[in-house]
């Protein structure tokens, strides 16, 4: 029962971290950088920070994903 709650209460911080990477595209491609004149989305260390978050985030949901399935299968 307890890792049902664990997982149960991790689901809307995984939620919100999604929803941030999402906000963090959109204002990517939108912003264009003071001093330089050239939109962030260029610069490829905001694209390595996006593609970084988004592939902990995916490693995150698929082991919580894969957690609750056999939790629920156990019970």
């Amino acid at each position: 029962m307890l890792p049902a709650l664990s997982l149960l209460a991790a689901m809307p911080a995984l939620g919100g971290a999604e929803r941030a990477a999402e906000v963090y595209a959109e204002r990517l491609s939108q912003r264009v950088l003071a001093y330089e004149g050239v939109m962030q989305k260029d610069k490829t260390i905001a694209q390595a920070h996006l593609a970084e978050a988004r592939v902990r985030l995916r490693a995150r949901t698929s082991s919580t994903t894969r957690c609750s399935g056999s939790s629920a299968t156990a019970t």
